[in-house]
C-alpha cells in the first residue's frame, strides 16, 4: 500500500540510521512540535531498508564529514531552528544502489 508516514528524527547534530520501505519519496523535513520530523510517501509492501542520515549545521566543516562518513551525501532538506539551521544528507552507498531513496520536488 502506498501511503505517507513521518517519522521523529533525532534532535541536533548527527548522523543516524531509520529503517525506510524501499524506494521510498522524501516529502519534506520540518520541526512538529519542537523535534524534527519527516514525511515520506513510502509502500509498505517494500522491504525496510537502513538509510543513513547526517546532519550538519550552517557553517560546519562539510568537507570533514564527508571524509568521517567515507561516502558520498546528498542534500534531503533542511529547517530553521532557533539556533541553528540544520541541513540534513542521506549517505550514498551500496544501499541506494539496489535501493534508491529520492527526493519529491
Amino acid at each position: 500500500m502506498i501511503t505517507i508516514h513521518k517519522y521523529k528524527l533525532p534532535d541536533g547534530i548527527a548522523a543516524f540510521k531509520i529503517g525506510l520501505p524501499a524506494e521510498s519519496k522524501i516529502m519534506m523535513i520540518k520541526e512538529q512540535d519542537g523535534t524534527p520530523t519527516m514525511w515520506c510517501q513510502v509502500d509498505t509492501d517494500k522491504p525496510i531498508v537502513y538509510y543513513t542520515f547526517v546532519v550538519v549545521g550552517t557553517g560546519f566543516d562539510l568537507d570533514e564529514t564527508v571524509k568521517l562518513i567515507g561516502d558520498e551525501l546528498y542534500y534531503v532538506d533542511s529547517i530553521i531552528g532557533n539556533v541553528l539551521v540544520l541541513h540534513y544528507y542521506v549517505v550514498l552507498n551500496k544501499d541506494m544502489i539496489d535501493y534508491p531513496l529520492q527526493k519529491m520536488i
